[in-house]
């Protein structure tokens, strides 16, 4: 994957698991990492670029978004792919039972 940052890197990775999540449900880390393993063992990146970066945040959460456009050869055939891949991270503290000393 040469000339291919790690932020590529991840998009190649969200893009797999979007994959998977519309063919069906994974189940647990090793179902989450044979998708992205199966992906970098058969495909060949030949471009990405990311753009439109935007970070929202509101409160305890925050919305990380960009723009990319890839390239890539999987299976002999040749795809091009674009879209917006986003992240959000947010903090949720459930059952918390905090009483003074």
């Amino acid at each position: 994957m040469a000339g291919v940052s790690k932020v590529g890197e991840v998009e190649t990775a969200m893009r797999e698991i979007n994959r998977a999540w519309l063919e069906g449900r994974i189940e647990g880390r090793e179902g989450f990492l044979a998708g992205l393993r199966d992906f970098f063992r058969n495909a060949t990146m030949h471009d990405f670029r990311e753009f439109d970066h935007q970070i929202d945040v509101a409160g305890n959460t925050a919305v990380s978004s960009f723009r990319y456009e890839m390239v890539y050869e999987r299976a002999g055939k040749r795809y091009r792919a674009a879209g917006r891949e986003w992240l959000a991270v947010w903090r949720t503290m459930l059952d918390l039972d905090e009483k003074p000393d």
